[in-house]
């Protein structure tokens, strides 16, 4: 049997060991030596250094106030910092103790709203170091229902390609048909809407002459990228800037051709002999495996492709040649060369019956 002073000694000893694991602080908090108080140094982005490449908002002054939040994974002890946004000079943050912490930096905008976001977890802090950190820090996308954003784009484009009405679609999230108002011969429009969820979306904007039901002049595809509680307000430029309005030149608005000027295969001859308006042919080809395909289109933009038996279709470079492999076991196939103008709506499609013996 133990002596019952030796457990009343042991007890004794064991109290401050009890009262630390109780304690809802870290042991270094409050034992640390002058000189020992360790430091983090945050590096945060300077301004137009988060822009992605699309249709986006003006991230220069977008983020208006950065807000660090440290908190110790021991304790939960949290340190804020609030700066502006633009600073040239890191923040650092005092007023630590060693442990492992984790640092969230958020980007706000002028009212407030959480627009951008960066983690940088298990930072470990000695006594008396100094760490540097430089979180990835990133524009939200989440998509979650009350964080949508939008966008506000201004087209531009000459009166005098005759378009009078257009629509702009994102399937399942926006339909508009917007006005057009026209001076000093530029037609203009804005297409907008704030209730997009977060994430990059194809809008679809076609043009056409004649009013709702009239010939389509031209379609517009732009991905647009929508961050939370943000409108994507600018155009990127050929040369990378920032513009408030696009304009399109009156050589996008093109006549929807579809015509081929030359279509030739080879071996064999075609017929009739190829002319642009016939769109029906037969070829003896030969026992060759391969056929030959060269098709140049009539005007510019257009897209060439072709197929066998109605299968699905495989792009023609204009004017190159592409080797086709004739439909195995079979001594007579159906090839179709399809034509899709620049309005990429119209199509032509010339069919050559194919035959070997």
């Amino acid at each position: 049997m133990k002596n019952p002073r030796f457990l009343l000694i042991l007890a004794i000893l064991a109290i401050p060991a009890v009262l630390l694991l109780a304690s809802c602080s870290s042991p270094f908090q409050n034992a640390l030596a002058p000189g020992e108080s360790p430091a983090l140094t945050v590096w945060l982005p300077g301004r137009g250094s988060l822009s992605p490449a699309t249709v986006i908002p003006d991230f220069s002054s977008l983020v208006v106030e950065w807000r660090l939040t440290l908190r110790n994974q021991t304790d939960q002890t949290e340190r804020e910092v609030t700066v502006a946004a633009g600073a040239s000079e890191p923040v650092t943050m005092g007023d630590l103790y060693p442990g492992l912490w984790d640092l969230v930096v958020e980007g706000l905008s002028s009212d407030g709203t959480v627009v951008a976001r960066g983690e940088d977890q298990g930072i470990l802090l000695a006594p008396g170091a100094s760490e540097e950190r430089t979180p990835q820090i990133r524009f939200l996308q989440s998509g979650a229902p009350g964080t949508e954003g939008g966008f506000s784009l201004a087209l531009a484009f000459p009166s005098g390609t005759g378009v009078d009405y257009l629509e702009a679609t994102i399937e399942g999230h926006f339909s508009a048909t917007p006005s057009l108002v026209v001076a000093g011969g530029i037609a203009r429009t804005l297409l907008e809407s704030t209730s997009i969820p977060g994430g990059s979306w194809p809008l679809k904007v076609v043009f056409r002459r004649g009013g709702a039901s009239g010939a389509v002049a031209a379609t517009l595809l732009e991905t647009i990228n929508v961050w939370d509680g943000v409108v994507s307000d600018r155009w990127i430029d050929t040369d990378g800037t920032l513009q408030i309005e696009r304009f399109l030149e009156e050589s996008f608005f093109l006549c929807p051709g579809v015509g081929l000027e030359e279509l030739r295969l080879v071996p064999g001859e075609l017929d009739p002999p190829f002319s642009p308006a016939v769109t029906t042919y037969t070829l003896s080809a030969g026992s060759a495996q391969q056929i030959a395909l060269r098709g140049r289109g009539a005007s510019t933009r257009q897209a060439i492709s072709y197929r066998w038996n109605s299968s699905a279709t495989e792009p023609v470079q204009d004017d190159q040649t592409r080797i086709v492999s004739f439909p195995a076991g079979e001594t007579t196939a159906t090839l179709e060369v399809i034509v899709t103008a620049a309005d990429r709506e119209t199509t032509r499609t010339y069919t050559v019956q194919v035959v070997r013996p």
